[in-house]
């Protein structure tokens, strides 16, 4: 398939600043693309740099199979964006700056925005300069989730946004990507990262972290299967493929894997099992092992 996406050795900087270095970086069609990085790392630089925003100092993007310079209007025309540092028109009300926002794309639904500003509570005829931190935060969503857009591009989201919004944000983001668009999500909270992305990048210095880093990351926090049988159960599951090692707590077996998961599951599928629940490492462990450990090594 064409990727709806694809840059090419994308770098910018900015003097003697790197903000992005060599991206190489292509998005399937229906992807959701997680960046995590910390501040300053180059991701909404390179969102930018998508938009045609800022021009690369070297290096190449491709939108739709556009060039992402010569080609920024028409880009832009498909691609709903909410940047990180959302401006405003203040003395507009929100429906005001909607219809401002929405002019500039022929797929824009003004009844979706109407619908999305009723499910997030937002009062449309309210001047915006009244409105609240987050509830600027839901005009930017409603902006870029109506304009009919094949490509979201979504630069911290969530911020400023109280629990009850993020998590119905969290469910329209589900909504577009059923509905066929493809999402770029950049995003400090890293739950919603993990639970909505299908794959994850790393990003430091304005580079892209290899998979080999990221995979020693994980292998370094145990994974376990707890697994819980009918009483008097002791099974020898020791010598199964992939178990490391065997830990007995009263009726529940705990199982240290070091190799797939497969083997102990179909050999659990042959016994008398109550409960199994597996434990893995989180992309908050990942992230600290990634970036915070790891930087006090090298530094």
């Amino acid at each position: 398939m064409t990727p709806i996406l694809e840059t090419t050795d994308l770098s910018k900087t900015y003097g003697d600043v790197r903000a992005l270095d060599g991206i190489d970086l292509s998005l399937a069609p229906g992807e959701i693309l997680g960046f995590v990085g910390p501040n300053g790392a180059g991701k909404s630089t390179f969102m930018k740099l998508l938009l045609g925003v800022c021009r690369p100092t070297r290096g190449r993007a491709r939108v739709f199979g556009l060039d992402a310079v010569e080609r920024s209007t028409d880009v832009r025309a498909r691609v709903g964006y909410l940047p990180g540092d959302l401006g405003v028109y203040r003395n507009l009300t929100g429906r005001g700056f909607l219809d401002f926002c929405l002019s500039f794309h022929a797929g824009a639904d003004r009844t979706r925005a109407s619908d999305l500003a009723e499910r997030f509570g937002l009062p449309l005829g309210q001047r915006v300069k009244g409105y609240s931190t987050g509830m600027r935060q839901k005009l930017g969503l409603i902006q870029a989730l109506a304009v009919g857009a094949e490509l979201l591009l979504l630069d911290e989201p969530t911020k400023g946004l109280d629990p009850t919004s993020q998590a119905l944000f969290l469910d329209l983001l589900r909504e577009e990507n059923a509905a066929g668009r493809s999402i770029v999500l950049s995003s400090h909270v890293l739950e919603e990262i993990e639970r909505t992305c299908h794959r994850i990048v790393f990003i430091e210095r304005g580079r892209l972290i290899e998979p080999g880093v990221i995979d020693a990351a994980r292998e370094r926090f145990r994974r376990e299967l707890r697994v819980t049988f009918d009483a008097g159960a002791t099974p020898d599951l020791a010598t199964v493929p992939g178990v490391r090692d065997v830990v007995r707590q009263r009726d529940r077996i705990v199982l240290h894997l070091d190799g797939p998961l497969g083997p102990a599951l179909s050999r659990l599928a042959e016994l008398d099992v109550r409960s199994i629940e597996y434990n893995r490492p989180s992309l908050q462990d990942v992230y600290r092992a990634v970036y915070l450990e790891r930087g006090e090594e090298t530094g």
